[in-house]
């Protein structure tokens, strides 16, 4: 049982990893960062604003954002919750 607990993968561990190499400019992990989030950001924007317009240049800068913050996220909540704290502040 107790092997079997600790293959399992810890979620958390693997998004602060992440994250950590998304700080460090890693050009695979900022893809798959941007390529995890994208269509969850573009939904956000797209229910604060009304125009597509704003809402695909609000995508982008979120976006960009979210790269420049990696090195702040700690891990202590989904990385999902932390991207929206930041689309909502953007």
């Amino acid at each position: 049982m107790e092997s079997a607990h600790k293959e399992r993968s810890d979620p958390r561990g693997e998004d602060r990893a992440l994250m950590e190499l998304v700080a460090q400019e890693h050009p695979l992990a900022r893809e798959q960062l941007v390529r995890r989030l994208l269509s969850r950001v573009r939904r956000a924007t797209r229910a604060l604003l009304r125009d597509p317009a704003d809402a695909d240049d609000a995508t982008q800068l979120c976006l960009i954002e979210l790269l420049r913050s990696a090195a702040s996220f700690r891990g202590e909540g989904s990385l999902e919750a932390w991207s929206d704290r930041i689309v909502v502040r953007t």
